[in-house]
C-alpha cells in the first residue's frame, strides 16, 4: 500500500519566528500606509489569506478589495524573500532532517506539505532549511482559506503525479488544532505534534489526533506508525 504523508510547515518542520510578522507589517505599510497591531490575532493554524483578511477588518473596518489583497499578496511575498536569506531566528525541528532522509528512502510513502502559507513563501522557507527536494507538491494558503481544503488539495495534487493506486493512507503531521481537524475531515490519521507550542491538553480537549508526540525525533517509531495504517 502506497502512504501520502504531508507536513505542516511552521512549528512542525522548521521555525522561523517574527518573519512572518515583520513582512506582513510592511506589507500593509506599503498598500494603506498603516502599520497593523499584532497582538489580539492568533496566527496558529492559520492560513495566510485567513490572517490578511481579520488584519484588514480590524485595521478599515471593511473587507479588502481584491486588488488591494493582489497587492498586499505581492508586497508580503517581497518583502520575506528579502528578509529570509538572513534571517537569525530560523532552525529547523528536532528530528526533521533525519525522518524526512528516512522516509524520502521508502518506496511506499510519498511526502507532500500542507501549510496555509502562500505557495512561494512556503518554498523560500522549505529552500532556507535545505529541505525542499523532500516535498514534490502540496496544497497552500493560495489555494484555499480553509486547511480542510488545504489537505484535500495536497492529497489529489499528489494522487495525479502519477499512476497512483486506489488503496492508500494519509497521515497528516502538524503542531496545530486545525491540521489535526483537517485531517479528520479528509478521513487520514494525524500525529499532533506539541513543538509550536499547543499543549497535549489542548490537542485532545479539542480534536482527537491518532499519535501524539512531544516532537518527531524518534524516527523509527514515526516511521512504523505510518506504515502501519
Amino acid at each position: 500500500m502506497k502512504h501520502i504523508v504531508l507536513f505542516d510547515i511552521d512549528g512542525t518542520l522548521l521555525r522561523a519566528r517574527g518573519i512572518g510578522e515583520n513582512a506582513f507589517k510592511k506589507a500593509f505599510q506599503d498598500v494603506f500606509e498603516m502599520t497593523p497591531s499584532w497582538e489580539s490575532i492568533n496566527l496558529n493554524g492559520r492560513t495566510d489569506p485567513d490572517i490578511i483578511d481579520e488584519i484588514c477588518h480590524l485595521m478599515n473596518g471593511k473587507p479588502q478589495t481584491s486588488r488591494e489583497n493582489e497587492r498586499l499578496q505581492e508586497r508580503f511575498i517581497a518583502h520575506f524573500q528579502t528578509m529570509i536569506t538572513h534571517h537569525e531566528n530560523f532552525t529547523l525541528l528536532p528530528g526533521i532532517e533525519s525522518l524526512l532522509t528516512t522516509l524520502s528512502r521508502e518506496k511506499d510513502i510519498v511526502l507532500g506539505i500542507e501549510t496555509g502559507n502562500l505557495q512561494p513563501t512556503a518554498h523560500m522557507k522549505l529552500a532556507r532549511g535545505n529541505i525542499h527536494s523532500y516535498f514534490q507538491t502540496g496544497g497552500y494558503g493560495s489555494d484555499s482559506r480553509d486547511r480542510k481544503e488545504i489537505v484535500r488539495i495536497a492529497i489529489e495534487r499528489i494522487q495525479a503525479q502519477s499512476a497512483f493506486p486506489t488503496e492508500f493512507s494519509v497521515t497528516v503531521i502538524g503542531d496545530s488544532v486545525n491540521d489535526i481537524l483537517a485531517a479528520e475531515a479528509n478521513f487520514a490519521r494525524s500525529i499532533g505534534v506539541s513543538t509550536g507550542g499547543i499543549t497535549f491538553e489542548t490537542f485532545t480537549a479539542k480534536c482527537t489526533p491518532t499519535l501524539l508526540l512531544s516532537d518527531l525525533s524518534d524516527t523509527d517509531s514515526i516511521v512504523s506508525f505510518i506504515k502501519a495504517s
